[in-house]
């Protein structure tokens, strides 16, 4: 099944659905250019999202029940920490929601409710979504952005949008 839309705290950290059409404008603005180990060298990410990012390459499709077992937190117990990386981690789009999926009793049946899985976007997002927009700046691809919000949207102010999206 190809995807149709992405999901997940992508649009400035807040929650919400980028079309294929536009996602590689999104990518381009909140994507860093340096690679991660650059990033955590010059102390641009925490202890927490540095580990969260590790276990990523490591592992794939992840629901937050997995991550926080494999980084021994617990829901109340380290588990805000974990949960704002991956948010951070998502935001910047390193990772993205690639589905859900429930847990399993030792039986292998499932119960509860679907949690989100996570993927590393690299891994996810179809190479085609990557190339519509490819080779613009990050200033050129926040500025459509923009435009794009102001013509669909009503009665939206573009300082406010750009406040909202953090760009």
């Amino acid at each position: 099944m190809v995807a149709q839309l992405a999901f997940g705290c992508i649009l400035g950290g807040h929650k919400g659905f980028v079309s294929a059409r536009i996602y590689s404008l999104f990518y381009q603005a909140f994507h860093p250019q340096e690679h991660m180990e650059e990033r955590r060298a010059s102390g641009q990410v925490s202890q927490t999202v540095w580990q969260l990012w590790q276990l990523f390459e490591e592992k794939t499709l992840l629901n937050t029940s997995d991550i926080r077992q494999a980084m021994g937190v617990t829901q109340k117990k380290g588990g805000s920490k974990v949960d704002k990386a991956i948010m951070e981690l998502q935001q910047y789009y390193y990772l993205t929601v690639a589905g859900s999926r429930r847990k399993t009793d030792k039986y292998g049946q499932p119960y509860g409710w679907p949690a989100n899985v996570y993927e590393r976007v690299e891994n996810w997002v179809p190479e085609e979504w990557l190339k519509l927009n490819s080779g613009l700046g990050c200033e050129e691809a926040s500025g459509r952005i923009l435009d794009i919000g102001i013509a669909i949207g009503k009665n939206i102010n573009r300082t406010e949008l750009a406040k909202t999206l953090g760009i």
